[in-house]
């Protein structure tokens, strides 16, 4: 068994391999290569090279996809949030309207219920409508 020194053609990291090999792989980037017979002629397997570029699309379209699910979940945990505060700003605006109708005409908020009545409408477009981007 003789070793010979090789440069790696990925990574350029020197190896020390066994000259009876056919093939080895860079101990530092996994590149896989062929050894002719004289073992001095290093030649770089496409296969090695596709598995290593398929692998890195693969990563990129998880990270994607990744990214993708988070901001939906985002987006919706802020329309729920909007429901809820427009659901509860609604039902405040429906009571002070009842209770304004329903007072004594004497009574000062009888006048104004109404009127109080429309700042949680008021407030339910704004919430629909201050949307950050």
């Amino acid at each position: 068994m003789k070793l010979i020194e090789l440069k790696c053609n990925n990574c350029g990291a020197n190896l020390k391999v066994n000259s009876e090999l056919n093939e080895v792989y860079c101990n530092y980037c996994g590149n896989k290569m062929l050894i002719d017979d004289e073992a001095t002629t290093i030649e770089r397997v496409e296969n090695a090279k596709i598995k290593s570029r398929k692998s890195k699309h693969e990563q990129d379209m998880r990270e994607k996809i990744d990214n993708y699910e988070f901001e939906k979940k985002v987006k919706e945990d802020a329309f729920r949030k909007k429901v809820r505060i427009s659901i509860v700003l609604g039902v405040i605006s429906f009571a002070l309207f009842m209770i304004g109708s329903f007072v004594n005409e004497d009574n000062l908020f009888s006048m104004f219920g109404p009127i109080l009545g429309l700042y949680p409408i008021i407030g339910i477009m704004l919430v629909w409508t201050n949307d950050k981007k």
